[in-house]
């Protein structure tokens, strides 16, 4: 019987080679400033809107959308959701030591 469910292995589907360098590419940009870091951080957590993001940092709701627009343009990402659960794998990475050639990101 061919099951159109797939079973999920231990590498998952974050271990294909384009989400890889779609990590790759996330750590990259966000390793230029920590304020995309937290951005993410609070995306991942949850914080959806730019103005609760920003009250979250103390920042203004424009700059968060300065950040977000950035951070599409620079990745070529460009869903929330989707750099949300990106960041959530490259956070799990860093704590792991798994991140390649040892590149953590701040925070």
């Amino acid at each position: 019987m061919s099951g159109s469910s797939e079973q999920p292995n231990e590498n998952g589907p974050s271990a294909t080679p384009i989400r890889a360098a779609l990590r790759a590419r996330l750590r990259h940009v966000v390793s230029r400033g920590h304020r995309k870091s937290s951005i993410l951080d609070a995306l991942v957590a949850g914080v959806t809107c730019n103005h609760a993001i920003g009250q979250h940092m103390g920042i203004a709701p424009e700059t968060v959308k300065r950040h977000f627009t950035q951070l599409f343009e620079r990745t070529g990402i460009h869903d929330r959701v989707f750099l949300a659960v990106l960041w959530g794998e490259v956070r799990r990475e860093d704590r792991e030591g798994g991140a390649p050639n040892g590149g953590g990101v701040n925070g």
